[in-house]
């Protein structure tokens, strides 16, 4: 009886204890319009909460660099109110400023090698891994779809 019993509990718990952990998205991601070959912004999670971000606008002939924070809680990521510094390609003379509000998205998928997640808005996005110590291809085409 003890046996049956001991068996019971570990059946019913096993559902408990199997369910998967949240993946994050710690890493290097590229965000690009042609599935990873080129890249317009690379944004880095860590660890410990700092988002970074780089990437250019060629076709406005600006580069920028930003911070923020982000959290996960189940499949929502949130990221708050990003800091924004942007500059002129080639000379590097500093343009400005810019914040972009803060927000959470709905996380679809993390594996090795994307990041699929739907923005409050409805629209889906897929941010493609990058190896962080390789080299920064900055041969950036924002927007251009």
């Amino acid at each position: 009886m003890k046996r049956i019993l001991t068996t019971a509990f570990l059946i019913t718990s096993l559902p408990v204890m199997a369910q998967p952990q949240p993946v994050t998205p710690v890493g290097t991601w590229c965000q690009s319009n042609d599935y990873g070959v080129s890249c317009f912004q690379y944004l880095t999670y860590q660890a410990d909460g700092t988002l970074l971000t780089q990437g250019q606008y060629t076709e406005m002939g600006m580069g920028f660099e930003g911070d923020a924070t982000w959290s996960q809680q189940g499949n929502q990521a949130c990221i708050s109110e990003t800091r924004i510094d942007t500059y002129k390609l080639g000379s590097g003379t500093w343009v400005g400023e810019a914040y972009i509000p803060a927000r959470c998205d709905t996380v679809l998928t993390i594996d090795a090698d994307h990041f699929r997640y739907r923005k409050p808005n409805g629209e889906l996005e897929q941010l493609f891994r990058v190896d962080p110590d390789a080299p920064k291809q900055l041969e950036l085409t924002a927007g251009g779809h």
